[in-house]
Order: C-alpha cells, then sequence, then structure tokens
C-alpha cells in the first residue's frame, strides 16, 4: 500500500500545478465500458494532458488483456479495474469528491462547472450511460452541450472534460 502511495505522490508532484500538488488530484474511472478502443483514447489524452493522477474501469466487459492503448498510459498513471461500483466506492481516496458525467435533468452544464480541487469524474458505459447507484452516489453530476440531446463518444466526452479541467484549474492557480 505505501508503494502505491508513494507512486501517486510522485505522480501528483509532477503535475502543472505543482505548489497544489497535495491539495490537487484528478482520477479518471468508467463505468461498464464495453469497446476497449475508447478506455484507450481516453487513458491516453489523460496521461498527455498530465492533469490525470489516476485510472480506473468498473466492471469492464472488454478483454483486458487485448492491447488497448498504444501509448501505454498504465505505464504512466496507476490504472486499476474494480469488479463493480461498490467496490470502487469502498476504494475512493479520502477526501474525494465524485462528479458523474451524464445527460441528465439534474446534470450541470461544463460550460459552468467549478471543478473540485480533488475529484474523481465517473463515465457511464457506452451504451448505457451511469448505473442509478452510480448518479447517487455522486456529489455532482454535470453534461456536455448537445445540439441534438444526444450522449458524445465516451473518448470525446472525457477528454473535453479532462480539458475543461485543465484550463479552468490552471487559470484559477495562475492568478
Amino acid at each position: 500500500m505505501m508503494q502505491i502511495l508513494e507512486r501517486m505522490f510522485d505522480c501528483v508532484q509532477s503535475k502543472v500545478y505543482r505548489n497544489r500538488a497535495l491539495e490537487n488530484y484528478c482520477g479518471v474511472a468508467v463505468e461498464a465500458p464495453k469497446l476497449h478502443g475508447n478506455i484507450g483514447v481516453l487513458f491516453r489524452t489523460c496521461a498527455t494532458l498530465g492533469n490525470v493522477d489516476f485510472l480506473a474501469t468498473v466492471g469492464a466487459r472488454y478483454d483486458k488483456n487485448l492491447h488497448w492503448d498504444p501509448s501505454d498510459s498504465h505505464r504512466i498513471l496507476p490504472t486499476w479495474h474494480f469488479q463493480d461500483f461498490a467496490t470502487l466506492r469502498k476504494n475512493l481516496p479520502l477526501c474525494s469528491v465524485l462528479v458523474g458525467v451524464e445527460l441528465d435533468s439534474k446534470s450541470e452544464n461544463l460550460e459552468s462547472f467549478e471543478h473540485p480541487d480533488r475529484a474523481i469524474y465517473l463515465f457511464g458505459s457506452e451504451d448505457n450511460g451511469l448505473s442509478h447507484q452510480a448518479r447517487r452516489s455522486c456529489r455532482h453530476l454535470i453534461k456536455l452541450p448537445s445540439a441534438t440531446g444526444t450522449s458524445m463518444n465516451l473518448s470525446s466526452a472525457g477528454s473535453i472534460v479532462m480539458w475543461d479541467r485543465y484550463v479552468k484549474l490552471r487559470r484559477k492557480y495562475e492568478k
């Protein structure tokens, strides 16, 4: 356990916001992902932006033995695979805020959302979105604007949310 914490600390220290390293962290989790390609693209974006500290899947339905990320983001960021949402919830970092990304009447628009300093972003599956249990467990629900009212591809939506966090927190702490 200490090695995991040390690796997470090393990852956090290498981020853009070095002076705020102990106060900010971000994780990305995907519930019941179906397509390994979407996970690969999303996780690669997270590693490239450098504002994500760990990754997770919950109840993945794809073959985790497939080479799903050519950039090998799991070598850059700690990556966990949980069997179900209850197990993820039990293992969330202390003081973290769970933020669900979902088209829901209760969801706040991403443009006006103020990202928590210590957030775990939970994305739903490509075909079913977030489970009811996951929605109820999220402190915040956010949605991306859509001219058609339909959801975006998982990897696209995740990449946009992580870019939004990167830009907004950078502005906030560069002042």
